[in-house]
């Protein structure tokens, strides 16, 4: 490795400073403004066309400098930026600053895609350049604007300071890159892939026990058309028939925020089981705390959203909040029989099984809604309740377990990640040299 040669920041007053990170370069390297070795691409064109050779922000994935999808310029009603094969685009927009991808072919972008066009370096270098974590970093400080922060690029991203080796070097730092940043992706994507895996395998067991049990057993037939067979000691009752349904308090805005715990539509959603502290608070009466109490044992359900697939999301209650209530869009069942153990209740009413049976029973309309006929008609497999507590058991340790692998596998995720980025400021400053 070259050693590294100190470079002072400009006190002229003119122009830009040296930024932090490229102040101490290999003594064969310079720094330049971006504006000396590239320009923007400005061209706007309104012209359709049937090729798949458009693309927003959110084509492009974060970090990876991955392109995830080509549009077709039909579907674009505003004018959009030309570039070329070989330009470098670059997110402007603050929370996408990372999106940053080097096209292998020639196409359209959105206004919140800079295309900067490689004039006086290669290309691929001034990828990993623009995408090094230290110049996102700056690019997230100096954007600007209240509803929709951005980077300028003639009086902010042009003026930014890059390292530059020699021609030669770039080229061969932008192909070690590319050949060690595609084995982490490949590393990510089988994690990922690993990771995508674990919540299917759970609703699997998930569903497998709370129907079946955790050892097979022999099944006997029901006359009920939804669930024709359960296992033999097993009931199976209507939900009408264990509990009574509940629609969540309705005020307005202003006696929210101060007051008594509300469970609101979140902790429901969210959790499987009930926080111990609700997120939310309301000025309740003593009236409406008695009405729409939470006790131990409540099962509750989402009642309305946009979408089939958020309606009947549950969580039990396992623990009673003092003075709560809880919210509109929420359906509490509050068990009148002790046919069921929360404990088991809360793996039960999570089942696949049953929001399926909700998606086909719901009306869907402009928002999904979950009535409490419907609530009410859901068929409950109750097993004894020494059985419960076994499955209860069983399906809480397989939980952790699957709990922690995700943790692992998120945190193998994340490091490699930060190897990508680390390796990229390595030998875009020269800390580290293809040789």
């Amino acid at each position: 490795m070259a050693p590294a040669r100190r470079i002072p920041k400009d006190s002229s007053g003119g122009g830009s400073l040296v930024d932090d990170y490229v102040k101490s370069v290999p003594d064969d390297w310079r720094h330049d403004r971006l504006k000396d070795v590239a320009s923007l691409r400005s061209e706007k064109t309104d012209e359709k066309s049937s090729v798949e050779d458009y693309l927003e922000l959110e084509d492009i994935e974060s970090w990876s400098m991955r392109i995830l999808n080509w549009r077709n310029t039909e579907e674009v009603e505003s004018a959009v930026t030309k570039f070329e094969k070989g330009d470098v685009l670059f997110g402007k927009l603050r929370p996408y600053l990372a999106k940053v991808c080097r096209p292998g072919k020639s196409g359209k972008c959105t206004g919140e895609i800079l295309a900067i066009h490689p004039t006086h370096i290669d290309g691929g270098y001034l990828q990993y350049a623009l995408i090094d974590p230290e110049m996102i970093k700056k690019c997230t400080l100096f954007s600007y604007g209240a509803k929709m922060p951005r980077v300028n690029w003639t009086t902010q991203l042009s003026t930014f300071e890059i390292p530059i080796p020699p021609r030669p070097e770039q080229e061969r730092i932008a192909a070690f890159l590319d050949e060690k940043c595609a084995t982490v992706d490949k590393a990510i994507e089988v994690k990922r892939k690993q990771l995508e895996s674990v919540e299917p395998q759970w609703a699997n067991l998930l569903h497998n026990v709370t129907l079946r049990g955790i050892r097979p057993s022999r099944l006997q037939k029901t006359t009920n058309v939804i669930i024709e067979k359960i296992p033999i000691g097993w009931k199976l009752k209507r939900l009408r028939y264990i509990g009574r349904c509940q629609n969540g308090i309705s005020k307005d805005g202003q006696y929210f925020g101060y007051g008594f715990p509300f469970v609101t539509y979140g902790d429901v959603y969210n959790n499987m089981t009930l926080p111990v502290v609700a997120s939310g608070l309301v000025e309740s009466t003593e009236e409406e705390r008695i009405r729409y109490s939470v006790k131990r044992g409540d099962v509750f359900f989402t009642r309305t959203s946009e979408t089939a697939d958020e309606v009947g999301f549950s969580s039990v209650c396992l623990k009673t909040i003092p003075d709560a209530t809880f919210a509109g869009f929420v359906i509490r069942v509050r068990p009148v029989t002790e046919d069921l153990l929360p404990e088991f209740a809360q793996y039960y009413f999570r089942n696949p099984f049953v929001s399926q049976y909700f998606a086909k029973e719901m009306m869907v309309v402009t928002r999904a809604s979950l009535s409490q006929d419907i609530l009410k008609s859901l068929p409950v497999l109750i097993p004894p309740r020494d059985e419960q507590a076994q499955i209860a058991q069983y399906l809480g340790e397989r939980r952790s377990y699957f709990d922690s692998l995700s943790a692992n596998l998120r945190k193998q995720i994340e490091t490699l990640e930060q190897y990508r980025k680390s390796l990229i400021h390595e030998y875009v400053t020269g800390v580290r040299r293809v040789v």
